[in-house]
């Protein structure tokens, strides 16, 4: 999968987490196992949690300003 394709997955999934338990349920753990890949998988496009959860909240503000 090309980087950028990855990239999306793992913020799909990290919405998808929050979407099924809430907020507190969000771990890169549990981002990495909803996506199907390793934490390292994860950190190779985010440096941590924050900065991945503050993509997810870019892309989501974009997308709905487009809409």
């Amino acid at each position: 999968m090309a980087p950028t394709e990855r990239r999306e997955q793992v913020i799909d999934s990290a919405l998808r987490v929050i979407v099924e338990q809430g907020y507190e349920g969000v771990s890169i753990e549990a981002i990495a196992r909803t996506a199907g890949v390793t934490r390292p998988v994860i950190y190779d496009h985010f440096r941590n949690l924050g900065q991945l959860l503050e993509a997810l909240i870019e892309r989501e503000e974009h997308d709905a300003l487009q809409q």
